[in-house]
Formats: C-alpha cells, structure tokens, sequence
C-alpha cells in the first residue's frame, strides 16, 4: 500500500494527497490524521467494493491492536472532511454488520501538467498562477481535526468580537456500551462545570445545553438560540481504563473552526484532563482559567459512580433519585474524601424530600449531614453550599442561615445557574422581589432554555403583583416546554386577579387537557363555569379535594380555593394544616397574592411568625 499511499488520486469532486494529509474541494484544504487518510486510501484501492472491517483493521493498523470503534472514529473524521452525510451517503456507505465501501467516483489518472514554456504570455499566466496560489494560501483556512491540536488565527478573526459566551454541546459517545449514556452526559457536565470557571466567560449550563443532545441543527442555529458567540463540540469514547475526548471550539456565527485537540488519560486523570481541556479552551479565547479546587485525581470507580449519581439525579423521579442515592453512597465507600459525591448525595436527599419521594423528616438530615461534609472537605465548593442553603431553607425554615450559605454559592460560581436559581426563590419568599427577578434572570442568561428556570421568574413575577410580566413569562415557557407544569395555573391566578375570568378559564381548560383529565371531569367544570363563573370552579375543585386525601399540596391547594372564595375560617384552617405538614409551597404564603386579605388576620400574623416570616 506504500506507493498508493504516496499518489494522488481524486474522489469524486475531492483531490486527496495522501502525502501531504490534505483533502482539496472547492479551493478550500482539509487536513487529515495519517490513520484517517489510510482508511480513505484503503478504501479508494476497492471503490466500490465492500471492504470488510477486518480487512481494513489488518491494513492500517497492522501493528497495533485497536478495537472497530476506532475505525468508526476514522470513518466519522472521513465524512466530516468529505462533507459526507452517513444517512444519505454520497462517499461512504456503512454495510450493516460487514464494513464499507466507497461509492464516490475514484480516479488515479495524474492531471496533466502544462509544458514549460518561456512566451511572455506564459510567464504572465504563470506569475497570475502564481499569486493566485498565493492568494489562495493566505485565505484559505485549513480546518483542524480531532486528531491534531491547532489553532487558526484566521478563522478567529473573522468574528467581530472576541468569545465572551459558549455553549458545550453533548459530548457524542463513541463507545460500544449503550449503557454508557451516563458517561458521555456526565462528562458534559464536567467540562461546563469546569470551563465555567473561565471569567469573564458565560457558559450555557447542562440543561439548554442538553436539549440539542441528537439534534440535526447546525452550529449557527445553535448559538443563535442560546446566544452565544462559540460552540464546543466533540466525543467521548471509553476502552478499559483509558478515556479519550475529541473537542472542537467552533465561532457560532460563521460556523468556523476555531480550535480543536484530542486529549487521552487514564480514568484516574479524569479530573486533570477536564481541567486541561477547559485550560486550552479558556487560552484560545485570550482568558484564564481560576485554579481548581480539589485533587486532580481521583478514584476511577468513585468517579464513574459519581457520573451515575449525576445521571440519576437529573432525572428528577422517584426511582431515579433512589438509584442517585446508591451510586454516590458506592462513590464515597470508594473515595471518602472527594466531596462532590457528597454534595451529590445530600442534593438526592433535598430532593427526595422536596418532592415528597420520601418521608421529610427521613432524608432532610440526611441531606444536611451530607451537605456539612463536604464542606468540611471543600469549603470553597458552591454546590455544597448551595445544597447546604437549599437544606437550611426548606427543612428548617432557617431563612437567614439559608440566605448565607444560597449567597456564598453565588459568590463562589457566579457561573453557576442553580445557584442563582436557588437563590431567587429565597428573595422571592422574603419579599425582596426586585432581587428575586434579578437572579432568577442571572439564571436564565445562563440556563436559556430551562423551563424550570424560566417558569419559576413566571412565579416570581406573579408574587411581587407584576401579573402581565408573569403572563408573558409563563407563555414564554410553554414555548419551550408545552407540557411544562404550573404554568397555566399561574396564568390562571393572574388573569382571576386581574378580574379577566375568561382567559382564567381557558388557563383551566387547557390545564386539566394537559394533564389528560377525563372528559367528563372537563364538562363538570365546564358546566360548573356557566353556572357561576370562576367560583363555580374553585367550588368544584374543593369538593374534589376533599375527595381526595392523598393529594400532593392538598392544604395549601384547598387554602387557596377557600381565601379566593372569601372564607377566611376555612383559608386559615386549610393553611395550618398546610405549615403543620410543611407542604413545599407553604413558606409563600406571605407573598402569595391570594392571601392579601388575611394579611391583618392574627392568626394569618401567626402563622407566618412560626415561619419565621417577616417583611
């Protein structure tokens, strides 16, 4: 294969030249890995012909034992440099369980060469030949691939403005484990986290990142939709103990490579290759990356556990939660002393009793304890304040302790969307409403495309009685996420306030169609609105209420119905029982705009003062 390696050859509209690695098409030169071009060149020997897996294996790697997934890398590279669709091939086609086989037209036949001639007319075409080439190299712009780290000046000139903001797509996995998803998202994760602590630099958080995991969108889409100047792509893929990370940093606007590097560790070095990466990133864009904190190695199986604990935790579920619990209990056995498994943990317990997965008085001291160690172990680690802030504020009712550890997280990572998140719904419950949509805005620039984020400022709006920017917040977020919860509730209140009792209404219909009410239950409420308007609805609601005893927020959702029906007795009594079982919602009821007229009411007064709730 040594002289075909040599010689050029064309591959349908592409010279490719073996010896100098380049691909040409169209004035513009690819670069290409050794390997890849001898995948290519192998292939090119039998256009085509199927050429079996193995056989290329053989060829190329000959003294070197590697595994398919690595010719799938080289083939995913060839594409990429062809400008090859896999699911619509125009130059290489996959056989399902054999190999591939070029398609494209293949053509040996050197070009030929013009004679030499001296005529002045000669020397002026080739002076024009000449500064033509010239030309051409100086605006052509080679694209760097994954498997050589370089940086093109040119591409980063042709942004208007220096990279201030990215996004880190999900990592694609490369691996042959389909069970190794955790892997690839927990990896993401750890680059955002750890890029994010590049400042001045906004970095787009898990959440709106992950939204585009398999998306056919191209980069420039991308970055408008998350407005942000620069994209970070790459894969991920795992044999044995040995990681490698492809990354590439692409200008959101014109779609040119910026930068791209291969990095390959042991497991052990996980944490140091992150940290590397976001270094390189961070010094291409002209910023610093801040010291880490923590050790720079850490147990492989902790770590990979830790990743399955983050996994789970995202899920949000019940069962997922569970499984969270075990993986960052497993993660600890392993590695005492690294203390994000145990901020993972007591962010599994918060959240197992937020959510009422778990007796609150099971998991909340659970959680604190977690949360306690790790500071002990890092007290510089945001996320273990946060989960600490989080603890103190909906397990003890501690607002000020809450307020200090949710304001110490924000300092820390101001990068960090959760913190601000966390935060806002503190200010929110204390009145400071101002502050509340400030951070919950910090949020959203961070977290763009979280509904969760966003539908929370919706609430925020409508707590400090601005109820026509919490309409709009709240369509803003079923734009995003159409089955997004409380958002047509919270519409719903608003409009009853504001007296437009039929758009409240439609809010109700639209509320009890999302969650996939019976359609006899509609017509009830139906016939219950043409009776007597809004009340007519609250009135059935409560009925049903009292039907039914294991509702989520039953007291608090009952108080609600009685205090817009104006009985006060029955408002008051529903929220007692709401505190006494410490609902989740039930620290509002001091900002809760329905509640304004028991606000003179002692007992209301007495209330909040067991909440430790004042203006």
């Amino acid at each position: 294969m040594e002289q075909l390696t040599q010689a050029s050859f064309i591959v349908g509209p592409c010279l490719v030249e073996p010896r100098l690695g380049i691909v040409s098409m169209n004035g513009n030169s690819i670069h290409i890995e050794p390997k890849v071009m001898e995948v290519l060149v192998c292939l090119a020997r039998r256009a085509g012909e199927v050429v079996s897996k193995d056989e290329i294996l053989q060829t190329v790697w000959a003294d070197t034992f590697v595994t398919e997934h690595v010719l799938k890398v080289a083939v995913s590279e060839l594409r990429k440099a062809l400008g090859d669709d896999a699911r619509e091939p125009r130059f290489i086609q996959t056989i399902p369980k054999q190999g591939y086989r070029l398609i494209a037209r293949v053509s040996f036949e050197k070009p030929e060469e013009p004679a030499f001639t001296t005529s002045a007319d000669s020397k002026r075409k080739i002076r024009l030949l000449a500064l033509s080439a010239a030309i051409l190299c100086i605006i052509a712009m080679p694209v760097a691939w994954k498997f050589i780290g370089w940086r093109d000046p040119s591409s980063a000139e042709s942004a208007s403005k220096p990279v201030r903001s990215v996004a880190v797509l999900p990592l694609e996995d490369l691996s042959s484990d389909s069970n190794e998803e955790y892997f690839a998202e927990g990896m993401t994760e750890a680059i955002i986290s750890t890029l994010a602590r590049t400042a001045p630099l906004r970095v787009i958080s898990r959440t709106s990142s992950m939204r585009f995991k398999g998306t056919v969108k191209s980069i420039p889409e991308i970055a408008t939709e998350l407005g942000v100047d620069a994209v970070i792509e790459g894969s991920v893929f795992r044999s044995g103990n040995r990681v490698r990370i492809i990354a590439k940093l692409i200008h959101g606007e014109s779609d040119q490579t910026l930068w791209t590097q291969t990095y390959e560790r042991e497991m052990s070095d996980i944490l140091a290759l992150q940290n590397d990466l976001s270094a390189d990133i961070a010094r291409q864009i002209k910023l610093q990356l801040s010291r880490p904190h923590g050790p720079l190695r850490v147990n492989a199986e902790a770590y990979e556990d830790y990743l399955k604990g983050r996994f789970f935790w995202n899920k949000r579920d019940k069962d997922s939660l569970l499984k969270s619990v075990h993986y960052f209990q497993q993660a600890i056995r392993l590695e005492p002393l690294y203390a994000p498994a145990h901020t993972g943990l007591a962010d599994a317990y918060n959240y197992l009793g937020v959510f009422g997965h778990a007796p609150q008085q099971d998991v909340y001291p659970k959680a604190r304890v977690s949360a306690l160690k790790a500071i002990e172990i890092d007290a510089e680690l945001s996320d273990a304040r946060a989960a600490l802030g989080f603890n103190l504020m909906y397990a003890e009712w501690n607002w000020q302790a809450a307020l200090e550890e949710l304001e110490r997280a924000r300092a820390l990572d101001p990068a960090r969307a959760i913190n601000h998140h966390w935060a806002a719904s503190l200010y929110s419950l204390l009145s400071r409403h101002d502050a509340a949509i400030s951070a919950a805005h910090e949020a959203e620039r961070l977290d763009p495309l979280s509904y969760n984020v966003n539908g929370d400022l919706g609430w925020y709006y409508y707590y400090a009685r601005r109820f026509d920017d919490a309409i709009r917040q709240c369509k803003r977020t079923l734009e995003l996420e159409p089955s997004a919860p409380s958002m047509r509730i919270c519409m719903e209140l608003c409009y009853q306030i504001k007296g437009q009792h039929e758009e409240a209404f439609a809010q109700v219909e639209a509320e009890l169609k999302r969650t996939q009410t019976p359609e006899s239950a509609l017509e009830a409420y139906r016939r219950a609105y043409a009776r007597s308007g809004m009340r007519g609805v609250w009135e059935l609601r409560i009925q049903n209420l009292e039907r039914d005893a294991s509702r989520k927020g039953r007291s608090y959702q009952m108080a609600i119905g009685h205090s817009l029906l104006g009985n006060r007795d029955r408002a008051l009594f529903w929220l007692e029982r709401a505190v006494r079982d410490r609902e989740g919602w039930v620290g509002f009821i001091r900002v809760d705009p329905v509640f304004d007229s028991l606000q003179q009411d002692e007992r209301f007064q007495s209330l909040t003062n067991r909440l430790g709730i004042t203006r």
